[in-house]
């Protein structure tokens, strides 16, 4: 299994992409380019074609149009296109720096195949972008990465599409859409999402199996009014589908087709402001960090909450942070439904204690920790 796989431009990998990212990791950005204003600048009107590299540096810069056909742009500023046509080829934007491509051709940018987009900085695109089928195959995908926790794609008014088994989005850090359209030749994995990225759909299609990865640590995707879901979403636990309190999930084409579990292993939660309010805890927090069982508070605070022992039986305990008398708790099982406790018991020096009305099932719960200034969730176990 490849564990580190990064797609160098101008070297052709034939490689099982869609393996290493459903079952390693996301796939990983090469290094950006150094950008030292020596290099070849990139000019108004210009097409890159094969083996030619342009850098756009220095004062900020607005382009009527330019052509991506094979060559590679590195922009290194802040640069604007109105009119981007991109048939293949290789696009970097680096850290610190912006490129805005504007609505100046038709409806969609079309990524036709054997195109590269590492996104060190901030993209923001004024039409629907399609990682298209058009000429794309194993050895000439469409891959869009968002390289980094500091990487920003901003497509908040259009709609962002795959349609075809050799392409991929990575997102490492903060997206932004209309919505993701994953069509039924996406490959499992085709939205992959690193630990601690945060998705923002208003609208969320899905017609592919496990078109959601987290393969590894947690992600979080928030869905604003709409999901279809004509197919299970992810095989991941890692993924928080973080739904606003007027979404509204449509999985009627997946009840038509005998199909259920719309979410898969998803940890879904309603009601959810947003990925930016959550703080994910560890899946292994326990009470391990605590000198006796005894319900009392962490010996040595840590400056989260933390929901202990994990696993538990009938009750449970949270213990909050320096400063925090008290906390608002919501409990749900992993479809989402919330789990009301008989009783919060506070000691009125920052412990929890959670009862319950009935013994719970045996299984996994999240529990969602809500101090005022975040809110922190946690898996716990049930026994």
């Amino acid at each position: 299994m490849l564990k580190n796989l990064s797609l160098i431009p101008g070297i052709l990998l034939i490689v099982c992409l869609q393996s290493a990212a459903l079952h390693s990791q996301c796939l990983i950005a090469p290094a950006p380019p150094a950008c030292t204003g020596t290099e070849a600048l990139a000019v108004n009107g210009e097409s890159l074609n094969t083996g030619i590299t342009r850098w756009l540096y220095g004062a900020a810069a607005t382009f009527d149009n330019l052509t991506l056909n094979g060559g590679t742009l590195i922009v290194c500023g802040n640069l604007t296109i109105d009119k981007f046509t991109f048939s293949s080829g290789t696009l970097f934007v680096l850290p610190g720096a912006s490129l805005i491509i504007g609505s100046g051709i038709g409806t969609t940018l079309q990524l036709q195949g054997g195109c590269y987009v590492y996104n060190y900085g901030t993209v923001t695109v004024y039409r629907n972008l399609s990682l298209d089928n058009a000429y794309v195959s194993a050895a000439q995908p469409n891959i869009f990465i968002n390289a980094t926790a500091a990487s920003v794609l901003d497509i908040s008014f259009n709609w962002f599409v795959i349609n075809n088994p050799w392409s991929w989005f990575v997102n490492y850090g903060k997206a932004s859409f209309h919505g993701i359209i994953t069509d039924p030749l996406s490959s499992p994995g085709s939205v992959c999402l690193g630990d601690k990225s945060q998705t923002y759909q208003t609208v969320l299609i899905n017609n592919a199996v496990n078109a959601y990865a987290t393969p590894s640590g947690f992600s979080c995707l928030s869905v604003n009014e709409h999901s279809y879901l004509c197919n299970r979403i992810t095989a991941d636990p890692g993924l928080y589908a973080c739904l606003s309190a007027a979404h509204i999930t449509d999985s009627s084409c997946m009840v038509s087709a005998g199909k259920t579990n719309a979410w898969g292993n998803a940890y879904v939660m309603k009601n959810c402001s947003g990925c930016a309010a959550l703080a994910l805890l560890p899946a292994n927090t326990d009470n391990s960090q605590v000198r006796t069982v005894q319900p009392r508070p962490f010996a040595s605070q840590p400056t989260y909450p933390v929901a202990y022992p994990n696993p538990f039986t009938d009750h449970f305990y949270v213990s909050l942070p320096p400063g925090h008398a008290d906390a608002a708790i919501v409990i749900t099982n992993t479809p989402g439904e919330n789990i009301s406790p008989a009783a919060i018991n506070n000691n009125g020096k920052g412990l929890l204690q959670i009862q319950f009305r009935r013994p719970l099932p045996p299984g996994l719960y999240i529990v969602q920790i809500n101090t005022g200034k975040a809110v922190f969730v946690q898996k716990l176990l049930k026994k």
